[in-house]
């Protein structure tokens, strides 16, 4: 599970925007309906590898490493902040090192812990 600190930028209809430290301002969606969450809250984004997709208009990382195991590679990324991230990727082309990758995930697989470490989603 990859584990991105942020802070909450705002609440939409379906739960919130959290802007990911380390990223100059890029962001992803979470679908939660606790209404706790303030706006300017810090919050952990928990993301499995799985689930994290190559898009363009994703948050920028850097490939550091890739794991080819058959079928199924895992790319260590970093942020320009330092964050870690780890992407599972099946039978598309491989990355190198130092190639930058945007990557995106689908507010429905990002689930959403206080400062606290509690699940709030």
């Amino acid at each position: 599970m990859n584990f991105l600190s942020a802070v909450v930028t705002r609440k939409t209809v379906n739960g919130i925007v959290a802007e990911i430290e380390g990223t100059n301002g890029q962001s992803l969606e979470a679908d939660i309906t606790q209404s706790v969450i303030e706006e300017g809250q810090t919050v952990t984004l928990g993301i499995r590898p799985e689930h994290l997709h190559m898009r363009e208009g994703g948050f920028t990382s850097t490939v550091e490493l890739t794991e080819n195991l058959g079928g199924v590679a895992y790319l260590y990324t970093r942020l320009a902040g330092g964050q870690e991230v780890v992407i599972e990727r099946r039978g598309e082309r491989a990355l190198h090192a130092r190639e930058s990758v945007q990557v995106w995930a689908d507010s429905k697989d990002v689930m959403v812990f206080s400062k606290q470490g509690k699940r709030l989603r």
